[in-house]
């Protein structure tokens, strides 16, 4: 089980770390870059409901 738990937060910390920025950026350019902020909680909230 313990085993288990640490795969899943490998898997959740390699994604967050090189999915994050790419979702971000995708964003702030669909939505222009003075939206950044607001693009970075959207996909901060997104990976939080995906996870739970």
């Amino acid at each position: 089980m313990r085993e288990a738990k640490v795969d899943i937060q490998k898997e959740v910390n390699h994604l967050f770390r090189h999915e994050y920025g790419k979702l971000v950026s995708v964003l702030a350019k669909t939505f222009g870059a003075s939206n950044m902020e607001l693009a970075e909680d959207m996909v901060q909230d997104a990976m939080l409901e995906a996870i739970w």
